[in-house]
Order: structure tokens, then sequence, then C-alpha cells
């Protein structure tokens, strides 16, 4: 987040202090990091790569002086340590993750100019807003995110809204 502040800065300043400040851990990070590896690091790896993304594209389209070699180390890490984590999604981890990681891989793919990753992601995210957000045309139960087994049925269903089990929101 600190990455991304400093871009913003930069970007709302234009004092050149903020740019090198976002440019060194943007940097620091391309060069070290290799993996996320416990339980967690798909939403961890969702989480920071949406960051990364957004203060990359900022820093590298304002004339901060990121330098190409730079830029194509970041490109590289954001492919080959983030990219892997998020592009899958997570069905069943309720919405919060399958919509992090599929911000992820929007901001992956707009950083990327890969239209192929920023697509998966639109779809992704596209198909699982449906499920986290009950609207009334949706019927007596709420949509279920597609992939996701642990809401295949009305209990799955219910259980996944902490135990609602009526859905009735007429004259809202």
């Amino acid at each position: 987040m600190v990455t991304y502040l400093n871009a913003l800065a930069w970007t709302v300043t234009g004092t050149q202090a903020y740019a090198n400040k976002a440019i060194t851990f943007m940097d620091s990070w391309a060069s070290t990091i290799k993996a996320h590896n416990n339980t967690n690091s798909p939403l961890q790896s969702g989480w920071v790569a949406s960051t990364w993304a957004r203060a990359a594209e900022l820093i590298r389209y304002s004339n901060a002086g990121w330098s190409a070699a730079s830029i194509t180390k970041f490109e590289g890490m954001l492919r080959n340590v983030y990219l892997p984590l998020v592009k899958s999604g997570a069905p069943n981890y309720m919405g919060n993750w399958d919509l992090v990681m599929a911000e992820a891989a929007i901001f992956i793919g707009v950083f990327l100019d890969d239209q192929t990753v920023y697509d998966a992601g639109m779809t992704k995210f596209l198909n699982r807003v449906p499920a986290y957000i009950y609207l009334e045309s949706d019927g007596n139960l709420p949509k279920t995110a597609p992939g996701d087994t642990t809401t295949s049925t009305q209990a799955g269903i219910v259980t996944y809204w902490q135990g609602q089990s009526v859905f009735n929101v007429s004259d809202i």
C-alpha cells in the first residue's frame, strides 16, 4: 500500500521523492520475491497485486524515471509470482477471495497490456458479482457462483448467507 500511496503522492504533487520511493519499493520487491507459500497466499496475492499494479501504472506512464529494465523485471514479478495465484479465483471461499483475486487479475492485465489476462479477470468478476449481491430478480434464493461447490444446494446457499433462509426484499 505504501508504494501506491507514494505513486499517488507523486502523481498529485509532482515531488520526485515520492516517485523515487515507489520505484525503490517496486524494484526491491521485483528483485526479491519468488513466491507466496501459505494457505492464505491467493488472498494475500490478490490484495497486494492489485495495489502493485495500480502503483506501477501510475509510475510507468508519468515520466517518473522508472527504467525499462526495471519495468520488465516488475512485469515478470506480476506475471510469474502473482498472476498464477489469482487467475483461477477461489469460488469456494465465499465472495471476498474470488472478487479480490479477480480485481488483481484485471489490474495485472492492464499493467501487462495483456488482453487475455484482462478479459479472464473481467469474466471472473462479472460472473461472481451476481452471486455476491442478492437481487429480488434472483428468485427465492440468491444466485450461486460458477464453480462454487459449497452453494450447489439450498442448504449450502443458506449456510453461505450465514443462516439467512428468507430472501424477501419487496418494496426496497
